[in-house]
Order: C-alpha cells, then structure tokens, then sequence
C-alpha cells in the first residue's frame, strides 16, 4: 500500500543532511504512527497487564506491572508532515472527520 503525503518542511541551516534524506525519514515515520479512539497517535500505544489479585495477606509487596502491546488502534491517516526549526516533528492527522496538528 503506498502512503501518498504531501510533505512540508522547515530546514534550518544547521542541518547537514539533505532535504531527500530527511523527507524520506518523515515519511517512513508517518507510516508508523497509530491513533486510538481518543485520537491520541503514538508509534505504538501499550496497555498495563493487572495481575491476578491474591488473597493471601502475607504478600506485601507490589509485583512490578506489565504491559502488552495495545492492538485495538489502527493506522494514522497522516495528510501533511512538518519539521520545524526547532526539531519538533508536526504532523497533520485527520481524526473522525477533523484534521488536527499532533
């Protein structure tokens, strides 16, 4: 499936790559990214694993959590990526109909 996006960057003088390079990065980002139900976007959204409760009042100590990849998010549909001046990567999501800066 090919992610067709529209890409617009700010570079800064500093940076010593060239514009190909750091666009082609921006786009295998894009592809990566996720979004849940709230419209949060992450590269991967984990969920924490309750452990079983013990009725045992001898354990006092609290088991470390633990946590699973969270598989009930789809992918982003990213429409514009922007890197910014400062590093910050900006992307344009659009979310139930709305399109968003995250």
């Amino acid at each position: 499936m090919k992610l067709d996006i529209e890409v617009k960057y700010m570079l800064c003088t500093q940076h010593t790559l060239p514009p190909s390079i750091l666009l082609a990065g921006l786009r295998w980002y894009a592809k990566r990214l996720r979004i849940d139900e709230d419209g949060d976007v992450a590269d991967e959204f984990l969920e924490e694993v309750l452990p079983e409760t013990s009725t045992n009042t001898e354990d006092h100590q609290r088991p470390f959590p633990k946590f699973e990849v969270k598989y009930s998010t789809r992918p982003a549909k990213v429409k514009n990526l922007l890197l910014s001046l400062d590093g910050k990567i900006r992307q344009c999501v659009e979310h139930k109909g709305r399109l968003q800066w995250v």
